[in-house]
């Protein structure tokens, strides 16, 4: 901590009790930091004095510590900036965030939202909580950029209803304050979009896009022209495979391939990694065996490894959004009578596998059916049990992705529980998103016997 302050870092933290955070360590020649002396006396001496403060200390794993010490374990040999980051993220849980320091963090939350919603919800969560109180009056443009980053994490997360409610509240911020928002403003109208495709709200859609498409051509805005045809993409995607008029394969394939081309205009790593995974949607859920779908994802996979070498928290989360869409490929050729795919566990999809969330459930679901086909049933059965207790909800989108691993497990084992478990999710009205995917697993889980499973028809 005196190392950092010297260093001019105290402006890289929030204000908070010099008494909330004590550290000790040293560091060597190298400038890592290593172990000191007498650490359980001066744990045991922090936990008398101030028995409400966080105590950071190397940690060598022989030291035992009294059960009531708030402790913040580092590992030896850690380089400052890593040492820096986690004093920064024990300091932001323990202060409010003033003017001063929301200033300095606003433009690292952006990047934040894009790259920790996979595997660092938690943290994104709070540090978006603490830095919600920006005044509208003095700072209304960061005021909004707030509400933007709330609604799009929320979303990521599958909190659609939460979603929905911040960009309600950011669009019509944003419209009084006209051509100053007028930016945001179409931004938020396209993460619209993605909310009425969560909620199968698909004639939303339709109704929405031309107007929408019509303004960002005025603008010619690179960005905002990329992120439109990357959802709508999505959007004609799932529509087609639900059957709803007006979506087709073709369309899907036409906005993601502009897509794709607008983000090679704007020469952003990230975003031409992120839409070639897209791509590689496309070829998931439409034909996921075959040389252009092997092309596809070779394309993404060199990508995502140039953005590793740039970038590694944006490349490692579009690893493993590219692994999950490998994944539901492998799990759609099954479906379409295709031979079971013999799966190496990579790094990626253990990661993946390790995940609470929808990501990690979807994931586990599409292994489990693999391993059943494969004659695996013990190991398919842990994995739709794991996959079940990742994503606990019952409502909303979350819901209905709980709703198809309970009714795949059922058709991969013939278990019973699985069956009654998703006859349970169906119990209480208006709980999922009413659209035209609910009405064909409600009529698998109620007559498995005599209505077709509808897994081709899915995208999760």
């Amino acid at each position: 901590m005196a190392w950092w302050r010297r260093q001019g870092g105290a402006d890289g933290l929030p204000a908070f009790s010099p008494y909330a955070l004590v550290a000790v360590g040293a560091l060597n020649d190298e400038r890592l930091l290593q172990p000191v002396v007498a650490v359980r006396e001066l744990a045991a001496e922090v936990a008398r004095q101030l028995p409400e403060a966080t105590f950071a200390y190397p940690d060598n794993g022989e030291e035992r510590f009294e059960p009531s010490l708030r402790r913040l374990p580092l590992s030896p040999c850690q380089p400052l900036d890593e040492v820096h980051r986690r004093l920064q993220e024990c300091a932001e849980r323990l202060a409010d965030w003033d003017w001063r320091y929301l200033s300095q963090r606003l433009d690292a939350l952006v990047a934040q939202v894009r790259t920790w919603n996979v595997t660092r919800w938690e943290v994104l969560q709070e540090r978006l909580e603490r830095a919600s109180h920006i005044s509208r009056v003095e700072h209304p443009q960061e005021y909004l950029l707030n509400l933007m980053l709330r609604s799009e994490a929320s979303c990521h997360f599958g909190d659609t209803k939460a979603a929905t409610q911040l960009n309600e509240k950011a669009r019509q911020f944003a419209a009084r304050h006209g051509d100053a928002c007028r930016r945001q403003l179409l931004h938020l109208e396209i993460a619209r979009l993605v909310l009425h495709q969560d909620n199968e709200d698909f004639a939303a859609v339709a109704a929405a896009a031309p107007d929408l498409e019509q303004r960002l051509a005025e603008l010619a805005d690179d960005d905002l022209t990329m992120r439109f045809h990357g959802t709508m993409g999505q959007a004609h995607a799932y529509g087609a495979l639900a059957h709803v008029p007006g979506f087709s394969q073709q369309e899907a394939r036409r906005h993601l391939d502009l897509a794709v081309e607008t983000a090679v205009r704007t020469g952003s790593d990230a975003d031409i990694a992120q839409d070639l995974n897209y791509r590689c949607l496309y070829y998931a859920l439409f034909e996921p065996e075959g040389e252009e779908s092997d092309e596809a994802y070779e394309d993404a996979s060199a990508k995502v490894r140039e953005l590793q070498a740039q970038n590694a928290p944006a490349g490692d989360k579009n690893l493993l959004f590219l692994t999950h869409i490998r994944a539901l490929g492998w799990y759609r050729v099954l479906l379409s009578g295709g031979q079971p795919h013999e799966v190496r566990l990579t790094s990626a999809l253990r990661q993946l596998l390790r995940l609470e969330n929808w990501l990690g459930a979807t994931t586990a679901k599409y292994l489990a059916a693999l391993d059943a086909a494969l004659g695996r049933t013990d190991q398919a059965r842990e994995r739709f049990s794991q996959a079940l207790n990742a994503l606990t909800a019952t409502s909303g989108i979350l819901g209905l992705i709980r709703l198809t691993i309970c009714a795949e497990a059922y058709r991969s084992l013939h278990d019973e529980s699985f069956l009654s478990l998703g006859r349970e999710l169906l119990s209480v009205p208006g709980a999922l998103p009413a659209g035209p995917s609910l009405a064909a697993w409600t009529a698998y889980l109620r007559q498995p016997d005599t209505a077709p499973f509808p897994g081709l028809d899915y995208w999760y």
